[in-house]
């Protein structure tokens, strides 16, 4: 007599088969944490994903500011806040690129690859931040003065952090890069917070006919907190998070540049009513 019995499971160094096969087949672990251990194919697939996602969302930005704006509209040419939201997404694409490769040839630390991918970061930065950071002096004297010193400072800032990084590197990592760099997401949220501040308070404005106070108020508003939460959801640790709402601040960026470029009040030449004209005139 031959019977047949369905397989069982079984158990092998105290573990259950079947939980291992489920186990083995997670390629990627989404909700890896950036602690995840040095070397391991853990990390480096969790780092791999989550940067493609990044990469993703910022190439997004950048393919709407070509196509649409520059290629379409013909505003890009016009909106100098844009140009540089198109660079700090050119620039990310760059980084994310390094990093992508860093991990698939599984050499996390290698000097080349991994500063080349800081310098990126730290460009795309210093693009976005720059962009945003007008806002900080709308309300001051000589404020095109001041905007430039604040520009040449970062620019300054973010040279150094890279140098210190490249001497250090063996001992540091990527420790003087994030210095800086996690303060991209926060710092944008306040830019877009003081923004709103500015429209409610009536010392910068815009046309009605391109969007109304009330709206643009609660556009920057939106984006500020959201912003803010995703700060805070970041110290979770998971990378997941971390990268995705790097890539979302992009879209923030392109949003709040659209605007902020038509708005009277940030220079001393406003712009014509009703129609969008360069800030640097």
């Amino acid at each position: 007599n031959i019977s047949i019995s369905a397989p069982r499971l079984g158990v092998h160094n105290n573990s259950i088969y079947g939980i291992d096969l489920l186990l083995k087949m997670v390629i990627a672990d989404f909700f890896g944490k950036v602690n995840l251990p040095d070397g391991t194919m853990e990390r480096f697939m969790n780092q791999i994903v989550c940067h493609i996602f990044l990469l993703t969302l910022s190439m997004v930005n950048a393919i709407y500011l070509i196509f649409i704006e520059f290629l379409g509209k013909g505003n890009l040419q016009k909106n100098f806040l844009q140009q540089l939201a198109l660079g700090g997404a050119l620039m990310q694409m760059g980084s994310c690129g390094n990093s992508i490769h860093r991990y698939n040839i599984e050499d996390e630390y290698n000097f080349v690859i991994a500063n080349a991918g800081a310098f990126f970061g730290l460009a795309s930065g210093c693009f976005n931040n720059i962009a945003v950071g007008v806002i900080l002096f709308h309300n001051c004297e000589k404020r095109k003065l001041k905007w430039g010193i604040f520009s040449t400072a970062l620019i300054l800032l973010s040279i150094f952090l890279l140098f210190m990084e490249m001497t250090t590197f063996a001992d540091t990592g990527f420790f003087y890069f994030r210095v800086l760099n996690m303060q991209n997401v926060p710092f944008a949220g306040f830019c877009f917070w003081y923004t709103s501040r500015a429209l409610s308070k009536g010392t910068v404005s815009i046309d009605e006919s391109i969007i109304s106070k009330e709206s643009l108020i609660g556009v920057y508003n939106v984006m500020a907190y959201f912003l803010f939460i995703m700060f805070f959801v970041n110290m979770s640790g998971y990378t997941i998070f971390i990268y995705i709402s790097g890539g979302l601040t992009f879209g923030c960026v392109n949003v709040a540049t659209h605007y902020m470029d038509q708005m009277t009040g940030l220079y001393d030449k406003p712009a014509p009513v009703g129609e969008s004209a360069p800030l640097l005139v």
